[in-house]
């Protein structure tokens, strides 16, 4: 209900007809909205939402929904994602993320140094096909992939998700080795989206460059 959550929306460069969607929708007290004229690009935008100091995030879990994401293939979604967090930190209260959890090799070391500056990084040795266990000259980042996820508020803070050098690039990447290097796990949900899924739209990405 809306006295359990409080939503977020970003209107990121909305056009007269997208207004005129968005608008009455989010018309409530439970609805926190940010708007810019021009396109801030994803990561931007979601800094502005999670670090706003004015209204600090009050919750002790975050969802992300993509501006595409649909959550009409199964009603009970949320109580899903509840459910898959809470049985997994019973577990390993080190888990920190939920979603749909991959894996992609840094083979070019550029890439890997890009992470190793950061001012979040704790010099956690990267990891190989095992999602939480460092090897030797490891060069694996285990990420949720974006569209739907969700992630504790502390570990937000801790690990200053997202970094501040992203625009609209590679985030779901550096936001993997953000939360493994500020100590947390991840869990497995939304796999294929079989709980969220994206629109039939063409997608903007990594396929884009830089």
């Amino acid at each position: 209900s809306a006295r359990d959550v409080e939503i977020r929306v970003f209107c990121n460069a909305l056009g007269p007809a997208s207004r005129a969607v968005v608008d009455p929708l989010l018309r409530s007290r439970a609805t926190r909205v940010y708007r810019s004229e021009k396109n801030l690009l994803k990561y931007p935008a979601m800094r502005r939402m999670f670090h706003d100091q004015e209204a600090p995030i009050a919750s002790e879990w975050v969802i992300w929904l993509d501006d595409d994401s649909m959550c009409d293939v199964n009603p009970n979604w949320l109580s899903s994602l509840r459910h898959t967090i809470a049985s997994a930190r019973a577990r390993d209260p080190h888990v920190v993320m939920a979603g749909d959890v991959r894996r992609t090799d840094l083979s070019n070391p550029k890439h890997a140094d890009w992470l190793r500056r950061a001012a979040w990084h704790k010099g956690r040795p990267m990891r190989g096909r095992q999602r939480d266990v460092p090897v030797p000259n490891g060069s694996s980042v285990h990420f949720v992939s974006g569209g739907c996820w969700a992630v504790r508020t502390a570990t937000i803070y801790a690990a200053q998700i997202p970094d501040p050098r992203l625009e609209h690039n590679g985030g779901d990447v550096c936001i993997g080795e953000q939360v493994y290097q500020a100590g947390g796990t991840m869990v497995v949900w939304n796999h294929d989206k079989r709980q969220v899924i994206t629109s039939s739209v063409a997608r903007r990405g990594v396929n884009q460059g830089a």
